[in-house]
């Protein structure tokens, strides 16, 4: 069945992805493609950063680019995040996706507060620093960190296996 003119409720949800930094693309990539085999409206946001929008591309994701990278100093950061926050306005006004998921990504927290989208992030490490006001509502770990060491941000964790 041609799933281009079959009904399928899932297209109408927009699931928004957005791919902060290289090591994103190769663990989204397969993610992105079996939502989209499943129906799923997926938009993805990649921020020109170490070689993320060049992975992209040769994953075969279609993206828009959004954002650099502004440096080590410490306020260049912050005005940075801020900057790419308000660049990602105009692709989440347009695109209007129900969740937001990401590896960290903080501006697309940022934005996803804003517009009040529940934010799921996946992460590697146990030392997470989330924003006190744009917490996820879902946090997804590999099975190896325990769930415990991050017990007091007061979020659902969920585990996946490493392999």
């Amino acid at each position: 069945m041609n799933k281009k003119y079959s009904f399928n409720p899932n297209t109408d949800k927009v699931i928004w992805i957005d791919l902060d930094n290289s090591p994103h693309v190769p663990f989204f990539a397969p993610i992105i493609h079996k939502l989209q085999a499943e129906g799923y409206n997926v938009r993805v946001s990649a921020r020109n950063y170490s070689q993320t929008v060049e992975l992209a591309q040769l994953y075969g994701l279609h993206f828009t680019d959004v954002g650099k990278h502004h440096g080590k100093n410490k306020i260049l950061k912050m005005v940075g995040l801020l900057y790419r926050s308000i660049q990602l306005l105009p692709f989440v006004l347009k695109k209007k996706p129900i969740i937001a998921i990401s590896h960290g990504s903080r501006s697309q927290m940022i934005v996803a507060r804003l517009f009040n989208i529940p934010i799921v992030m996946f992460l590697d490490y146990e030392f997470v620093q989330t924003l006190p006001f744009a917490k996820p509502k879902m946090l997804f770990l590999p099975n190896l960190i325990s769930k415990e060491k991050l017990a007091n941000l007061n979020i659902e964790i969920k585990t996946y296996p490493r392999n």
